[in-house]
């Protein structure tokens, strides 16, 4: 016997869509519009199912978490990089990031004192960076102890 057509499903379809469309924005653009627009049903779906009126308000603020976090988590899911990669990266496009915007380039006409003292500071910034990301590892866990000098 097939169960009676959900009608939080039905009315909020086009809701579902249009959340589809505008994370779509935000995704990468080789991530399909009908998967997206898949997820957004599939987050619809288990929203209707699980929506009680009598603890919520409004089925549509309810659907709109379980719709977008249904299209996110799908499409997490279906990437080929782990999560603790995707920090890694981020953690070293912020580090190249503070060393290109912090460290002035050496300028050709600068005599040759001031072009070895620019070096100097720019690798000092490197080694302080490297040493700022070696602290701590993929689990937050700090790997490196710190020494305390006034520890006889």
């Amino acid at each position: 016997m097939a169960d009676a057509p959900n009608p939080y499903f039905e009315q909020h379809r086009s809701f579902a869509k249009a959340q589809a469309h505008l994370v779509a924005k935000r995704l990468p653009k080789h991530v399909s519009m009908d998967d997206i627009l898949a997820f957004a049903e599939r987050g619809l779906w288990e929203a209707s199912e699980r929506f009680d009126p009598k603890r919520h308000n409004s089925f549509v603020t309810f659907a709109y978490y379980r719709i977008r976090g249904a299209i996110y988590d799908e499409v997490r899911r279906l990437s080929l990089v782990p999560r603790s990669a995707l920090k890694a990266i981020a953690q070293l496009a912020a580090q190249d990031d503070y060393l290109e915007n912090s460290v002035p380039a050496p300028r050709p006409g600068d005599p040759p004192a001031e072009q070895a003292r620019q070096l100097s500071e720019t690798i000092r910034g490197l080694g302080a960076v490297f040493l700022a990301s070696q602290v701590r590892d993929d689990d937050g866990e700090e790997r490196i102890d710190a020494v305390d000098e006034n520890d006889p």
